[in-house]
């Protein structure tokens, strides 16, 4: 009998202690949640992009013997620069090298010029940094290699790299330019709008939403 007794007061201590750690790491997963939801991503770039509707076509009077600009071309030519935001991101610190590093391996067939990082935030377990470069593409069949100028957002899990995710993107060809402005708001939703320019105009290819919070882990 004193046995059985024994036998009943471990189960029921074993049983305890099972149910006590298994409500600490409930406890512990929903405050890493908390935490993710509590924390905002950093804002990047110029909210009048997502409210802006371009035309599908504007000329943007860069040769004088090229097809006339109008007064709204020029209006339109006037909003679109003022949503490019590259050159107005102050600059902090040169990347360290590992994240460096890392960046440069999803580059293929590129030769980074510079990589600067401008912003960092941490949501729970994860660190995001956001930097901008300078690239210059290694292809021999251009004369000139075309260059690059971008802003990239790196996700880190306990400080593992786990994703690079592009918010602008500048690429100058010898006759053409291709360029994505891009949004991201507080709550993590990344809009961003893409062109293409040539000698006379600027062609609207179209829009893209991206919630960035999948890319959260816990």
């Amino acid at each position: 009998m004193k046995n059985n007794i024994a036998l009943f007061c471990i189960v029921v201590l074993v049983s305890c202690s099972g149910n006590q750690a298994t409500k600490h790491a409930q406890h512990d997963d929903e405050r890493i949640k908390t935490n993710i939801e509590d924390k905002q991503f950093n804002e990047v770039g110029d909210s009048l992009l997502v409210a802006y509707d371009f035309p599908e076509k504007w000329y943007n009077g860069v040769f004088d013997e090229g097809h006339a600009m109008s007064k709204n071309d020029s209006v339109i030519q006037q909003k679109f620069d003022k949503l490019d935001f590259f050159d107005k991101i102050n600059e902090k610190k040169k990347l360290g090298n590992n994240a460096g590093k890392e960046y440069m391996e999803t580059k293929k067939n590129v030769k980074i010029d510079s990589i600067i990082e401008f912003d960092s935030s941490k949501i729970g377990h994860n660190k995001l940094v956001y930097i901008k470069s300078y690239k210059t593409f290694l292809d021999t069949t251009y004369d000139f290699p075309p260059t690059e100028r971008s802003v990239d957002i790196l996700f880190y899990h306990n400080n593992k790299f786990q994703k690079k995710v592009n918010v602008y993107k500048e690429v100058n060809y010898p006759f053409s330019v291709d360029v994505k402005l891009g949004y991201l708001n507080k709550n993590g939703i990344l809009t961003t709008k893409k062109f293409e320019i040539d000698e006379e105009s600027v062609n609207y290819i179209g829009t893209k939403t991206e919630d960035l919070n999948k890319f959260l882990k816990q």
